[in-house]
């Protein structure tokens, strides 16, 4: 299975002209290199995350209890 990934990964020139990744996952105290090229804290990117969540944002409508969130009683997991 794996040989099948990467002979396409190859084959395509994946593995070069790609960027060096800029952040060292070996270090979780924060001490590696730190990713310089995504600003997540900025008025931009919250205004688009907002966006995106309001547009993934879906009600629904438990008709006849078929969600399984609520009824006259509580029923217990383990009897």
């Amino acid at each position: 299975m794996v040989s099948r990934v990467l002979a396409g990964w190859y084959r395509l020139g994946q593995d070069t002209g790609y960027p060096s990744p800029n952040f060292d996952a070996q270090h979780s105290d924060g001490s590696g290199s730190l990713n310089e090229n995504v600003s997540v804290r900025s008025s931009a990117h919250t205004a688009l995350a907002r966006e995106i969540v309001s547009a993934s944002t879906v009600l629904l409508k438990n008709n006849r209890l078929t969600l399984g969130t609520g009824g006259p009683t509580i029923r217990p997991l383990l009897k």
